[in-house]
């Protein structure tokens, strides 16, 4: 029997954050079909393209023949699904604090994502600074500190939903760039592992109620 090898366990990692990201963008889905919320809307948007770039990175695992040019270029373009989904996010902070820059953030970063994405197509491999920060940017400017402020203001279980979601993104926002600092297999499982826990965190968050209710 084959063993898991580090490569593989990241692959497995996308695909579980992907199934994961992708029940959150039903859940958020199905809450916009119930009432019109904008940032409940948003965040559908969000996780429907984050599923798409995690699914994209898992999918590596059913293409073991692929050469280092051709892998270069799934991760290379799985990266348009993050660009475009930490765009949608800025939404919410912006929507909430600062609704009339919100249009000029959202183009901003689709604009950084482009040139971005040209950049690593020149160089056909990732730019960890070009992910890192607007990651950074977005999930603990635009993520954590609202999800945080938020919880300040309420009690009891929301709170704690808030402090999920918040640490969540915290997590995703530093491990996440990492996979591109990781120097050998280990690390690169070690970082996927953390990213899973900061999905299982927001996840946690989003679907705390129901968990209290299933005991």
């Amino acid at each position: 029997m084959a063993s898991i090898t580090p490569t593989m366990a990241t692959q497995i990692g996308s695909l579980v954050i992907a199934l994961l990201s992708g029940l959150m963008y039903v859940k958020f889905w199905r809450t916009t079909q119930e009432k019109e919320i904008y940032t409940i809307k948003v965040l559908s948007k969000f996780f429907a393209f984050f599923t798409l770039f995690q699914l994209i990175l898992g999918s590596r695992i059913l293409f073991a023949g692929l050469s280092e040019v051709q892998l270069a270029g799934f991760q290379i373009f799985a990266h348009i699904g993050l660009y475009i989904s930490l765009a949608y996010f800025t939404r919410i902070a912006t929507y909430i604090y600062k609704p009339e820059i919100s249009d000029y953030i959202f183009g901003g970063t689709l604009v950084f994502g482009a040139g971005a994405m040209y950049l690593m197509l020149q160089q056909w491999a990732l730019i960890t600074p070009l992910i890192a920060l607007p990651s950074i940017i977005v999930w603990v400017g635009l993520g954590t500190l609202v999800f945080y402020d938020m919880a300040r203001e309420k009690e009891g279980i929301e709170r704690t939903k808030m402090l999920l979601i918040g640490t969540g993104f915290l997590i995703l926002a530093l491990a996440g760039p990492l996979h591109g600092a990781a120097q050998t297999g280990l690390q690169l499982a070690a970082i996927e592992a953390v990213t899973v826990i900061g999905i299982l965190g927001i996840a946690a968050g989003v679907y705390w109620k129901e968990l209290l209710r299933s005991k």
